[in-house]
């Protein structure tokens, strides 16, 4: 008897929502209600390959003036996620939109590292209480360089990281899975006696 191993098909649900534009990442209903919070929220949106919301979700809360979140921890809902393409978004709680230096560094390492991981990174918006700001739209306007802000490279002792855990879980995953099939194959052998 041959053993055929069956993965489960992820439980990645699309939202009936497209995005197209970041008027469109405004106007959604989770985006509205962090627009006048008074400590900043930062937002992943993850998209498939025809730009519907596969996930939406709040990955950090922060103070007034700074939420801090790593780069790997945009890539792993990303991949767990499945999505083709993401946008984050936050607000700033003094309700002005421009960009900070920081905001533009974060810009740039987000986007490199889903680079890596052929995700592609379509946006960061900062929104207020009646505007927001697409940091992407910001950068083609600047020929893709902020001023005074330079590029952070990668550690490529974090990314190899990142990696081995993710493959460890896919490993886990897998484990689980046969462990599934193989109680299922005792099961119809002991109906079969």
């Amino acid at each position: 008897m041959s053993l055929i191993l069956e993965v489960e098909k992820s439980k990645v649900k699309t939202d009936k929502r497209k995005i197209t534009t970041p008027k469109d990442v405004y106007k959604l209903k989770e985006i509205q209600e962090i627009k006048d919070a008074t400590n900043e929220h930062l937002f992943f949106i993850g998209l498939n390959n025809q730009n519907y919301i596969n996930k939406i979700n709040l990955i950090a809360l922060g103070t007034g003036n700074i939420v801090n979140i790593k780069a790997k921890d945009i890539v792993r809902q990303a991949i767990l996620n499945e999505c083709s393409k993401v946008i984050i978004v936050h607000n700033h709680p003094s309700n002005i939109t421009k960009p900070s230096k920081k905001d533009c560094l974060f810009t740039n390492v987000i986007q490199a590292t889903l680079d890596v991981f052929q995700i592609e990174f379509l946006d960061h918006i900062v929104v207020g209480k009646d505007d927001y700001c697409s940091i992407m739209s910001e950068k083609v306007k600047k020929n893709n360089i902020f001023e005074g802000v330079e590029f952070e490279k990668l550690s490529k002792v974090e990314l190899i990281e990142e990696n081995l855990k993710l493959k460890s879980k896919i490993k886990e995953l897998e484990n689980d899975n046969l462990k599934y099939i193989e109680k299922k194959e005792n099961d119809i052998d002991m109906d079969i006696v």
